[in-house]
């Protein structure tokens, strides 16, 4: 499992990959405040904003 998150950075939207690894719970919401943290740790005098999240489910490697 795996999140985009979109953000937007004064007025440029993009987006952020989470991965469960860099999370200390494997939760949406951890997510969301991973990839804000990220982007104002980047960008600290930027206007940072929330756009969405998706989540996505992998496949396990072998399964059918």
């Amino acid at each position: 499992m795996y999140w985009e998150v979109g953000v937007k950075i004064d007025s440029e939207a993009g987006q952020v990959t989470v991965h469960p690894a860099a999370l200390e719970q494997s939760k949406w919401d951890n997510a969301m405040e991973h990839a804000l943290e990220m982007a104002q740790a980047l960008y600290p005098k930027k206007r940072i904003e929330f756009l969405y999240i998706k989540e996505y489910e992998t496949s396990d490697a072998g399964s059918c």
